[in-house]
């Protein structure tokens, strides 16, 4: 996902043949939640179980295997149940190791990797589900509008699993610059730890950006850790923040690719003033100066009790910092904590 930091890769076994039609596990408890994908799933599982040594998964030495890729053929009758695409559960245990989660993801005509990349993200990392979000991220609509060459996982997933530098600006004033190398900075709510503002630099037209042809500028988040998802424009886990004030991104759960006017730049919108917290109190983040976007991007930024001075940051000279969950002592994304529950979901839920 970024510089080699997480390398995932699969050993496919062949193909199984179901025991019943594809409408029987579709129909099974009157199509109700996920019991027709449970039953194929335990299908592929015993079928599979002499040929397969899970031991040979066990890379962490922990008597767990994190992660198994079903893919079945056809197109899902309906959404969020039956074998619509999925992340789950498995719970059971082979080889003395344990099978932790598994994905199900449909083949259509052609297999693309926007919907596996999608549910391997709730899977292997436990990232929920982005909607009202664009398509910023494999997470939100990023892998339906660009199905086979996904966007990445968004900047504030990344930083949170320690893959870029993270800067902690919640109390400088500064000017930095920042490369398509994708540094992110932080600006915490220092009344509530669960609260704060991301932003990062994202160049439009650039590897998985390339459907964002001209879309280049910071592209700034208001986070809340106490949301479980983004379930409602109310309640956002992670929230784009639109350069343009326009909001069009909250209009719909699923809504119509970003455009340029999302991103910050001296072209669209070069400043950000005092944004607010969610208890609609002034966050004091001021970020202006906000430059041209090319090979690096400049801005100037301050924020409540900074110092009158002001300190230049390179692209190179932020701190890799892992958001934590001091709670759990774990980064609030973390595929290993808590055997995925750290979201607060239960063993048995999913996510679609």
């Amino acid at each position: 996902m970024y510089l080699g930091q997480f390398d995932y890769k699969n050993d496919v076994f062949g193909y199984y043949r179901a025991k019943h039609t594809k409408a029987w596990y579709e129909d099974l408890n009157s199509g109700i939640n996920y019991v027709g994908s449970d039953s194929l799933l335990n299908e592929v599982l015993t079928f599979f179980d002499d040929s397969l040594d899970y031991c040979h998964y066990d890379f962490e030495g922990d008597s767990y295997a994190d992660a198994i890729n079903i893919v079945y053929v056809g197109t899902p009758k309906a959404w969020a149940k039956g074998l619509w695409p999925h992340a789950g559960h498995v719970g059971q245990v082979k080889d003395s190791i344990l099978l932790v989660r598994y994905e199900m993801t449909n083949l259509a005509s052609t297999f693309s990797l926007g919907t596996f990349v999608h549910e391997s993200g709730h899977m292997i990392f436990g990232w929920p589900d982005l909607y009202y979000f664009g398509d910023y991220c494999a997470m939100g609509s990023g892998t339906a509008n660009s199905p086979k060459a996904p966007v990445s996982p968004n900047d504030f997933f990344r930083a949170d699993q320690g893959w870029i530098p993270l800067n902690d600006v919640s109390s400088t004033i500064f000017s930095a610059e920042t490369t398509n190398s994708s540094n992110g900075y932080i600006f915490k709510n220092p009344s509530n730890s669960d609260e704060g503002y991301f932003w990062s630099y994202v160049k439009g037209g650039w590897k998985r950006w390339s459907y964002l042809s001209g879309s280049m500028g910071l592209l700034v988040f208001h986070y809340n850790l106490a949301e479980q998802g983004n379930s409602s424009p109310e309640h956002l886990r992670l929230r784009v923040i639109e350069a343009d004030g326009g909001n069009e991104l909250l209009a719909s759960m699923v809504p119509e690719p970003g455009h340029a006017y999302d991103l910050f730049n001296e072209y669209t919108q070069s400043t950000l003033i005092n944004p607010l917290w969610y208890d609609n109190t002034e966050s004091g983040l001021r970020i202006t100066q906000i430059g041209n976007p090319a090979g690096t991007i400049t801005f100037t930024m301050e924020g409540p009790g900074s110092s009158s001075s002001s300190t230049t940051i390179s692209s190179s000279s932020g701190t890799t910092m892992i958001l934590k969950n001091e709670a759990m002592g774990a980064s609030n994304f973390d595929h290993r904590s808590e055997r995925f529950d750290l979201l607060g979901r239960n063993n048995q839920q999913r996510q679609d």
